[in-house]
């Protein structure tokens, strides 16, 4: 790499679990609803779609390195499942494959179909910069009336994840606020 230039990494796997399922769920809310209501193993084959959508798109970009842009995926590579909060909304988890890059990429997102507005929570990736402990972080992202985000939150490092347990925080959280 030529020292003169800024470069910036990212993976895939970060693109389309914090941008890109995200922006179909806000911006593209029809074609992603179509999606999911076509089953999991078809949101599945469309999930290794975007994955080399996001691929081809961030291979545009000269000045990023992608850190898993050899990385071939399949079907058996991504889970899709559901659950209900205690007031009946829908919320869809979309698991992602094993990383070892350890950069904010999410291991689960879960698109929470609450009354109003979706929700979008995250369960990524963390490794601390002090002791080199890896584990996950739960976030959710916040946007504005016009749909811009506003934020993100961090609820904190987590022990003894899965996605049973994700999956419960999500539905606690969905159930308290509706």
């Amino acid at each position: 790499m030529d020292k003169d230039v800024n470069y910036s990494k990212t993976s895939i796997q970060y693109y389309l679990s914090n941008i890109y399922l995200f922006n179909k769920l806000f911006y593209e809310f029809e074609d992603l609803m179509s999606v999911i209501n076509s089953g999991p193993e078809v949101f599945k084959k469309n999930l290794v779609e975007y994955w080399n959508e996001s691929k081809e798109k961030l291979a545009l970009n000269e000045n990023l390195e992608i850190e898993d842009r050899f990385r071939v995926v399949t079907e058996n590579d991504f889970d899709v499942t559901y659950n209900k909060s205690d007031s009946g909304s829908m919320i869809f988890y979309v698991t992602f494959p094993d990383s070892e890059i350890y950069n904010a990429e999410s291991k689960c997102v879960a698109l929470a179909l609450t009354k109003g507005r979706p929700r979008y929570f995250t369960m990524e990736y963390f490794k601390s910069f002090t002791t080199g402990d890896k584990g996950f972080v739960y976030g959710e992202f916040f946007i504005d009336d016009a749909n811009h985000v506003v934020g993100h939150k961090n609820y904190g490092a987590r022990t003894n994840v899965n996605i049973a347990n994700f999956s419960y925080f999500v539905r606690e959280k969905v159930s308290n606020e509706e």
